[in-house]
């Protein structure tokens, strides 16, 4: 899943100008070939792009692992949840 996260910031207009050009992007950070950003509370947080990886948008696949994990706790708390890993 990493990989295809990776593999799709080229291919994203926004994330694909923050790679080339990281130094003016002064909210974004990139580690190990991965893009980040600090969420509303300060914490680093993955920038996922928005892309079609095996037939399913990458945040798709997010939101449903993230939805099983939690055992199906409600759409409120597994937002609030996500927003503690990654941005979109």
């Amino acid at each position: 899943f990493i990989t295809d996260i990776r593999t799709s910031y080229e291919k994203d207009p926004l994330f694909s100008k923050i790679k080339k050009n990281i130094g003016q992007f002064k909210n974004f950070s990139i580690e190990e070939d991965m893009i980040y950003t600090k969420n509303r509370v300060g914490k680093l947080v993955i920038c996922v792009p928005r892309a079609v990886k095996s037939k399913r948008k990458l945040t798709e696949r997010i939101l449903s692992e993230v939805h099983t994990l939690l055992g199906h706790l409600g759409t409120h708390r597994t937002s609030e949840y996500v927003r503690t890993l990654y941005w979109w």
